[in-house]
C-alpha cells in the first residue's frame, strides 16, 4: 500500500494543493494535507478510525447516488484509495472525481490480488468448508489499460467454481491509476 509520503513524492502533491479525499474516513491521511473529506460516515463514527476529523472539512455524501457539491476543477488533487471496490455503483463518483479535480489518484486492490482465495479454510458444520476469494465484500475488479480504467463486476459464482481457484498471486497488490486533466488553470 502506498504511504502518504510515497503519494506526495511520486505524484508531486504540494502542501498548498487543495486535496479532496473520497472515502477516507476509515483511514485518514496523516501526512497529506486534506482540504475536504467526502464519505458516507464521519471519521469520529467510523470503526478503527481516528477520534477526530483531520481534514479541514467533512462532507457526508453517498457517492453512489449523489453528485459532489463542488465546482468544476475546484480541487488540485483528488485521492480515492480502497473505496471504489466496495461501492454498489462506482461510476458516478468516478465521473465526479474527474469533474471536480484537476488531477487525481485511484487505488484499488489489483484484480489478481482480489481473486486469491484466503489461506484460512473457514469450516461450518452445516455448510462445509468456505474459503473466500479476495475481499469478500468487494463488488468490482479494476484494471488499468493504457491510462484508462476498466471496471468489471466481481462474479462470485465464477470465482467459486472448482476450475477457477487462484491460490497464489505474484503480481501487483494494487491497481494504481493516476489521471490528469491537461490545460487546467
Amino acid at each position: 500500500m502506498l504511504s502518504d509520503r510515497e503519494i506526495i513524492n511520486r505524484f508531486k502533491v504540494k502542501s498548498t494543493d487543495r486535496v479532496l479525499d473520497i472515502g477516507g474516513s476509515m483511514k485518514q491521511r496523516q501526512e497529506i494535507k486534506v482540504d475536504t473529506l467526502v464519505d458516507i460516515i464521519r471519521p469520529e463514527k467510523a470503526p478503527y478510525s481516528a477520534s477526530r476529523l483531520l481534514a479541514n472539512r467533512f462532507i457526508e455524501l453517498d457517492v453512489t447516488r449523489q453528485k459532489m457539491p463542488f465546482k468544476d476543477k475546484e480541487f488540485d488533487f483528488c485521492l480515492c484509495s480502497h473505496t471504489l471496490e466496495d461501492l454498489t455503483y462506482p461510476f458516478l463518483v468516478i465521473e465526479e472525481m474527474s469533474r471536480v479535480a484537476k488531477r487525481g489518484l485511484i487505488i484499488t486492490p489489483s484484480m489478481g490480488d482480489d481473486m486469491v482465495f484466503s489461506h484460512i479454510d473457514f469450516t461450518d458444520w452445516l455448510s462445509g468448508a468456505r474459503r473466500l476469494p479476495g475481499g469478500a465484500h468487494h463488488k468490482w475488479f479494476f484494471i488499468k489499460e493504457n491510462k484508462k480504467l476498466r471496471v468489471i463486476p466481481k462474479n462470485y459464482p465464477i470465482l467459486y467454481t472448482r476450475d477457477f481457484q487462484v491460490i497464489r498471486w505474484k503480481g501487483e497488490d494494487e491497481m494504481i491509476l493516476y489521471w490528469e486533466r491537461k490545460n487546467c488553470k
